[in-house]
């Protein structure tokens, strides 16, 4: 919302939660004036979630001048037109059916914040699947239904939803990406020490009914922000955020960005045009990991007499599109790195959430340190030839580039000459690339 308004604007933003109940429940609560929520406020000035006290939702609708109030269902039985109701012994049964309860919230919210505008929140169909297809059937049977909602209207106040928020459907959208295939795990973390490998809200949710903090939410915010935002008070040229994520857990791809903010505009798209039907968000089908592993299963790597894991991961990360990284190379103990010999070893590969193991082979050229012009001699022939290369005056192939770097820096340049000339005149008797193999 920041990002769209700009930074001129001050944004604030409030949540009155009390987990796993729905508008039947609220309504409940509210009738009676009970104080049953934390309000939480968030703004400009600080970016952090403030406790503000105990309040009642009429305290809460009155606390400052709201531009857009929301109401969020919690779970959908169609055939019945009512939300599940997990506290019947807290929840009157006259609200039970969400059309009555959806009412008396409207008048609420007429009575104790008349110049705010009324959203209903379509949450998404919740399922502990990942698959692509998951809760799709659930999903029709809701979005078939929840259009009804616009033409209720509070008893007392004649007041309506301005507008459904499509949570719902951008989920959905983005189950049509890899993103769905994203595999949470249901047991958090717990020591402290979460970072991309330890998180475990990775994909679109964090367990049956949660969406995830970092991918999920980001889907929901962004939808509630393109929904209720005006496109003509929108700051000029504005750009929205990536997926905001922790500090410990570090970047996400941008693609994760593109895909999830795709899912969104698609479905605000169509819900504009009066549809709820899902939208294919084409090319992300195939998690890019895969692609990137067949790629390097293909290559040969050329290598040097006295590699190890880092010279091999740098190799392997020339070779990987942007957002990749190499998390680890495991070279067999029992390798050989004879002059000429190939062999094979093991890289993990790493794209945001997704990692997977690929056998690397690599070859390492038949040569002998300093013999850069291959005579079988080192001498100033050799020493001559690492100082015209290092001037760009001559090419090398990789097995030369590897005989004529004798001090193991990663490149040919004057100092190798340098190096060469010593030894010739037996200045020195080894180079440091073979004390290097010592």
């Amino acid at each position: 919302i920041q990002a769209m308004l700009g930074e001129d604007v001050k944004v604030t933003v409030g949540t009155i939660i009390n987990g796993g109940k729905g508008i039947n429940w609220h309504a409940t609560q509210a009738e009676q004036g009970l104080k049953k929520y934390t309000l939480r406020v968030m703004s400009s000035d600080d970016i952090t979630w403030k406790a503000k006290g105990t309040v009642s939702a009429a305290e809460a609708l009155a606390w400052t001048d709201w531009d857009a109030v929301s109401l969020q269902h919690y779970g959908l039985n169609v055939e019945k037109g009512e939300e599940s109701v997990p506290y019947p012994e807290q929840t009157d049964e006259k609200f039970y059916k969400l059309e009555v309860a959806s009412e008396f919230m409207l008048d609420h919210i007429a009575e104790y914040a008349p110049q705010a505008e009324a959203y209903f929140y379509f949450h998404w169909a919740q399922t502990s699947s990942i698959t692509m297809n998951a809760a799709l059937s659930k999903y029709n049977k809701m979005s078939d239904y929840i259009p009804v909602v616009l033409d209720y209207a509070g008893t007392e106040s004649g007041k309506q939803f301005k507008d459904i928020i499509p949570v719902g459907l951008s989920v959905q959208n983005a189950r049509t990406t890899y993103l769905s295939l994203l595999s949470y795990n249901t047991t958090a973390y717990a020591d402290g020490n979460l970072n991309l490998y330890t998180d475990a809200q990775i994909g679109l949710q964090r367990d049956g009914g949660h969406l995830s903090f970092n991918i999920g939410r980001y889907i929901a915010g962004l939808t509630f922000a393109e929904t209720i935002i005006p496109e003509e008070i929108r700051a000029e040229g504005y750009v929205l955020p990536d997926i905001r994520i922790t500090e410990s857990i570090g970047t996400l791809p941008k693609e994760y960005t593109e895909m999830a903010q795709k899912s969104v505009f698609a479905a605000v798209e169509s819900w504009k045009n009066g549809s709820l039907e899902v939208t294919e968000i084409s090319g992300y089908k195939e998690d890019p990991t895969v692609a990137a592993a067949e790629t390097l299963e293909e290559e040969m790597f050329t290598v040097g007499q006295y590699t190890n894991a880092e010279e091999i991961a740098k190799a392997v990360m020339a070779k990987l599109p942007e957002d990749f990284a190499v998390d680890k190379v495991v070279i067999p103990e029992d390798t050989s790195f004879e002059s000429g010999s190939e062999f094979e070893c093991t890289a993990t590969i790493r794209f945001g959430y997704t990692s997977v193991d690929v056998a690397v082979k690599c070859k390492i050229p038949a040569y002998k340190v300093g013999d850069i012009n291959r005579d079988g001699k080192v001498n100033t022939i050799d020493a001559n030839y690492a100082r015209r290369y290092a001037a760009g005056l001559l090419t090398l192939d990789e097995g030369q580039k590897l005989a004529g770097d004798v001090n193991l820096d990663g490149e040919v340049n004057v100092m190798d000459s340098a190096f060469i000339r010593r030894h010739t005149v037996k200045l020195i008797n080894v180079f440091p690339a073979e004390e290097a193999a010592e």
